[in-house]
Formats: C-alpha cells, sequence, structure tokens
C-alpha cells in the first residue's frame, strides 16, 4: 500500500511539474540503492542537462557507481569524474548544504586509499547547520 501510495505521489508531482522534486527522489533513491541499472538511468536523465544542482548529482551518481563496477580502472575513472563534477559544484556554490550532503554521503563510504575524506568535519557541520532549510527530499 505504501509503495502503491508513493508511486501516486510522485505521479501526481511530476504531472503538477514538480518534476524537480521528482527527480531528486529519484536520484537519492539511486544513491541509496546497489542497483547499477538504478543509477545508469538516473545518469541519463541527468545527461546534457547544465546547472550546478545537476553536476552534483551526476558527481555523487558517478561515484556511487565506481563503487559497483568492476575493473580497478573503470572504478578510478568513475570515481575521479565523479569527484570532479561534484567539488565544482562545491566550489561554485560553497555553502549549499546539499551539495555538502552528497559530498559527505561519498565520503563516509570511500575507501580511505582514494583520500577522499579531508571534509568530513567541515561537510557535517554545514549539513548540521543547514538541516532545517534543506529540501525535504535531502531530510
Amino acid at each position: 500500500m505504501k509503495i502503491l501510495l508513493r508511486f501516486a505521489l510522485l505521479g501526481i508531482l511530476a504531472f503538477t511539474g514538480f518534476c524537480g522534486y521528482a527527480q531528486a527522489l529519484e536520484i537519492y533513491a539511486a544513491l541509496s540503492s546497489s542497483d547499477l541499472r538504478l543509477i545508469d538511468q538516473q545518469l541519463q536523465a541527468l545527461e546534457g542537462k547544465d546547472g550546478s544542482a545537476n553536476a552534483a548529482y551526476e558527481g555523487a551518481l558517478l561515484m556511487k557507481k565506481a563503487g559497483l563496477i568492476r575493473g580497478a580502472g573503470k572504478k578510478l575513472e568513475a570515481f575521479k569524474n565523479g569527484r570532479e563534477k561534484l567539488e565544482k559544484a562545491i566550489e561554485s556554490d560553497p555553502d549549499n548544504g546539499e551539495y555538502r550532503f552528497l559530498r559527505l554521503m561519498i565520503q563516509e563510504h570511500a575507501p580511505d586509499m582514494l583520500g577522499y575524506n579531508k571534509s568530513i568535519e567541515e561537510d557535517s557541520a554545514i549539513v548540521v547547520k543547514q538541516y532545517a532549510s534543506l529540501k525535504e527530499e535531502v531530510k
């Protein structure tokens, strides 16, 4: 029943013009899963779209994908491309709590050997400080 209600809500949101909200929910669902197909679908949906939010989402999705694909070279390439996109988005809007949340999620799960864990405390502080103003789908 809850699943049916959720899909109905997503359909209503998309129909009424809140596609950004529905897409963000789908992106966060992909980020929380280990379904490579779902991640690839979201990456395709973001393809060719401009904006720092899209770059942040794409970066986070690429880094998540890196943990799921095979081959060390492919993993490293996907992670580096994703890191570059996410870092660029954060650089363009350093006070954006959602971008910091995305980076925090990745940093907490990235292998130590990648060295992508230097901003955990800073990002965590910004997310906590801005929690009340974050979008509902991020909360």
